[in-house]
């Protein structure tokens, strides 16, 4: 990090009083860490109190591990005992606080342009896209997988490399006030929403109440910053209005928008292509609804002057996010795993994908509860039911989660294709008696409900000596 310890202190814009060696002022941190299990030579813990756990308990194994320092709470360091001698203690009223002002006072330091994108769906692939190709021209530093609430967008920042040009930071929420929170701690330069929808409703009652809360993202841009509009969303371009943007560029496949695609279809796996300035783009991620997501990383391309050509084809490779319409083979059968969130409106968007995506057999979805929509839970997920009564193109729905339950229960919705089945291991039974080469599996919902373990327990059906695969 090459940052002292007395560089932190006076940096952090918070109250920090300093117990012990006061020669190791002058050490140079490695590293900032809130797992004790990471901790190495010369690292700064910061003792964060989790639901299931408080990092002061661990200081000792902290110091064991040569830990520079550790930050620890006020009220905590009268308990703090029989520790070494040359230890090292900065002194806070809140750690969590103080993880979040020194991972500001380190973006501060660094300086990159920092752009920032929320979005009820799509942001962790989008995240990946714009990194993609922004990376073409500049040294790119990114929210690594999801870490992108209260704790984790901190600890993003404190990971940037001192040469970080460019800061691509993913920002998630479920209540008002927390895109205003992480946008105070990495001030956006450039602030994305990708899109609005009906996510997190249990807590934010309603799209209004949605629109407010990533709206946030626009409220924190300066004078002199961008918000990227996604011009087809026309909830965000309402958030735009009402937070009052002065500075923006708009993309999306209808008239107006300055960044414009056209023409967006599926291929024959599932890859949507459209048409952006005569140019052919074939996005590498599975799901028309993808075509949005590349586009606004296309928008971000031409903004910060990137190479179009090299941009098209950097998006035309697969980005590999766990959980997010990965496609895989196995025996034949190709499964898109979407296991890793679900709301109304991506399982729509990924019901949609299944019953337009050419293939030669069967297309089965396997849905689990969508989770956090409060009292419009029952609601949401009869219309996934209704949803399923209207397919035609898809074959089989299996619907899984106490909430899907409940409603089949209640309608007597189940039928010839729509059946709702308790056991994880059962649902991969199932899968494997109904399934053939040439079919699609799509497998998706709330993280909470831990779909990709059907996956798991599918992949070893299939592998199964007593269950003889039909080719």
């Amino acid at each position: 990090m090459n940052w002292t310890l007395a560089e932190i202190i006076e940096a952090s814009e918070i109250d920090i009083r300093f117990e012990g060696n006061a020669d190791l002022l002058q050490q140079r941190v490695a590293a900032v860490t809130i797992d004790s299990r990471q901790v190495g030579p010369n690292h700064l813990f910061i003792a964060i109190k989790g639901d299931r756990f408080d990092g002061h308990d661990f200081l000792k194994d902290v110091f064991e591990s040569k830990a520079l320092a550790v930050v620890v709470e006020q009220d905590s360091w009268p308990k703090i005992n029989d520790l070494p001698g040359s230890s090292a203690f900065l002194l806070v009223p809140d750690t969590l606080r103080a993880l979040q002002e020194i991972a500001a006072a380190f973006a501060r330091k660094i300086n990159p342009k920092i752009v920032a994108l929320t979005g009820s769906n799509g942001k962790t692939t989008t995240k990946e896209m714009i990194a993609q190709v922004l990376s073409l021209k500049y040294r790119v530093h990114k929210t690594q997988g999801n870490l992108n609430n209260h704790i984790g967008v901190p600890l993003t920042l404190l990971a940037m490399p001192e040469e970080t040009e460019l800061a691509v930071i993913e920002m998630g929420m479920n209540h008002l006030g927390e895109i205003a929170r992480l946008c105070e701690i990495a001030p956006p330069d450039v602030g994305l929403i990708t899109n609005i929808g009906k996510a997190h409703l249990e807590f934010l009652k309603n799209i209004d109440g949605v629109r407010r809360a990533k709206g946030e993202m626009f409220a924190a841009l300066g004078g002199n910053d961008t918000a990227i509009i996604n011009l087809d969303d026309q909830n965000v371009v309402l958030a735009a209005k009402e937070r009052g943007v002065s500075k923006s560029l708009t993309y999306g496949f209808q008239a107006g928008a300055m960044i414009r695609g056209e023409q967006p279809w599926l291929d024959q796996f599932g890859c949507a292509q459209f048409k952006l300035f005569d140019k052919s783009v074939r996005v590498g991620v599975p799901g028309l609804h993808n075509a949005s997501n590349a586009l606004s990383a296309l928008a971000l391309a031409s903004y910060f002057d990137v190479d179009i050509d090299r941009a098209i084809v950097a998006l035309s490779k697969p980005a590999d996010v766990s959980g997010r319409m990965r496609r895989s083979e196995h025996a034949g059968r190709i499964v898109i795993d979407d296991s890793y969130n679900a709301n109304p409106d991506s399982v729509r968007a990924a019901l949609e994908f299944l019953a337009k995506l050419p293939v030669g057999g069967q297309r089965i979805a396997v849905l689990g509860d969508m989770l956090e929509l409060g009292d419009q839970a029952m609601q949401a997920h009869g219309e996934v039911i209704a949803m399923g009564r209207a397919a035609q193109n898809i074959d089989h729905f299996i619907v899984h989660g106490p909430l899907f339950q409940q409603v089949c229960e209640n309608n007597a919705a189940q039928n010839e294709r729509i059946i709702f089945i308790e056991d994880k291991a059962e649902i991969a039974r199932r899968l494997g008696e109904i399934t053939q080469p040439g079919d699609v599996i799509l497998v998706k919902g709330s993280r909470g409900l831990k779909m990709e373990e059907i996956l798991v327990a599918f992949k070893a059906t299939l592998q199964s000596s007593n269950f003889p695969v039909r080719e």
